[in-house]
């Protein structure tokens, strides 16, 4: 009888906590309308001054780089966060606000990979572009527009070595171009 009880008692037990829930949808997060507000109240510096977007957010592990991409002779910023994303802030001007003004999160919707980085590669007097091909080789965009309206084509999936080996650059290695031995030829 002993062990009946016991049976029972527990057979209770843990059917009562298989049937505990919570009461109605208002509990689940997933029933609730939850809506995204950049600015939802007002915030104010020290100096009493009020605070444009507080809560716009940041970045974690940003790559930057500044390039005149509209040759408009002023630098304007690119930022890569996320795989394949590369923002674009264009220079509007100091007299602004902000003198950066997000243009886009993926800049003429290429895919960049895991990192980015401009450059003249062909020396025609515009800017190239070198990404991240998946797996880590090295892809690279001729620009096909020109310094003041810029168009980026694939022109190679998987730059080369002289002996035509693909050249492997992960994220942890960004390649820069540069003429390191002044012969007038960048250099990788």
């Amino acid at each position: 009888m002993r062990i009946f009880t016991l049976i029972l008692t527990s057979l209770l037990l843990f059917s009562g906590c298989s049937l505990f829930r919570t009461a109605g949808n208002e509990m689940d997060p997933s029933s609730q309308n939850y809506q995204q507000q950049v600015n939802p109240f007002p915030v104010y510096d020290e100096a009493g001054s009020l605070v444009v977007f507080p809560f716009l957010g940041g970045f974690n592990a940003p790559r930057p780089q500044f390039v005149d991409i509209d040759g408009d002779g002023d630098p304007d910023l690119f930022v890569q966060e996320n795989t394949d994303e590369l923002k674009f802030f264009e220079y509007t001007g100091e007299e602004a606000d902000f003198p950066l003004d997000w243009r886009t999160n993926k800049f003429q919707d290429l895919d960049i990979g895991e990192w980015f980085r401009f450059a003249d590669m062909d020396q025609d007097g515009d800017i190239d572009l070198i990404t991240e091909q998946p797996y880590s080789y090295i892809r690279y965009y001729r620009n096909e527009g020109n310094s003041k309206d810029p168009e980026f084509v694939l022109a190679a999936d998987s730059l080369r070595d002289v002996n035509g080996e693909p050249i492997f650059s992960d994220r942890q290695n960004i390649p820069n171009v540069t003429d390191i031995d002044d012969n007038g030829n960048l250099d990788l």
